[in-house]
């Protein structure tokens, strides 16, 4: 009878035993799947998202501004081949304004040297100088002669070549601002802005 007794006492201790093993077998599972749910949890959270976002773009740099004695280097793009590159040095020697039927004529006397060891451009005419009468004016297009007493400045520059000379440019009135642009393969930059002083015509 004792023996009876102790065996159903053993069942009754393995069925309560198997019974907890069965009902702790999901547990496992279940924690994955949580470990999985606060794991993509942790993927939405912002800090995750802000540091995915690319980081924002510095703002551009303004062109220097140069007054009459002022001297300015850039490095300059050939309009036709990005790999082309030089740097370019201008000395803005003066400027003076002469009466023209269409407005004024700015005369700028600029030395301008290729520094670089490649070939470079330089072109004030056509879309090169760009005028406007102020600050928040709209830009014109202001450069359409050259003086001929000048040696002409616009054209290729060998590597150390130097010229100095007029650049004549048809503007609305005394003042204001000139910006030199370079245009490469369809892509315009500015690279300087000549500040002309105010005088009479």
């Amino acid at each position: 009878m004792r023996l009876r007794g102790v065996l159903a006492a053993g069942l009754v201790v393995l069925a309560v035993a198997g019974g907890a093993g069965c009902s702790s077998q999901p547990q496992p599972e279940a924690r994955e799947g949580e470990a999985s749910t606060s794991a993509s949890a942790e993927d939405g959270q912002p800090g995750a998202t802000a540091s995915a976002s690319p980081a924002e773009e510095e703002p551009a740099e303004e062109p220097p501004r140069l007054a009459p004695g002022d001297t300015v280097t850039w490095v300059s793009t050939h309009p036709e081949d990005r790999s082309l590159r030089t740097e370019f040095s201008l000395t803005v020697e003066g400027v003076d304004y002469v009466p023209d039927d269409d407005g004024v004529l700015a005369r700028l006397r600029l030395t301008i040297v290729n520094l670089g060891q490649d070939e470079g451009w330089f072109a004030p005419y056509g879309y090169g100088f760009e005028w406007k009468a102020r600050e928040d004016a709209y830009p014109s297009l202001g450069a359409l002669e050259e003086s001929p007493a000048g040696e002409e400045l616009s054209g290729r520059y060998p590597p150390g070549f130097t010229a100095t000379g007029e650049a004549v440019l048809r503007i609305g009135g005394p003042g204001g601002i000139l910006s030199y642009v370079e245009e490469t393969t369809g892509e315009r930059s500015k690279k300087f802005e000549i500040l002309l002083p105010e005088g009479e015509e």
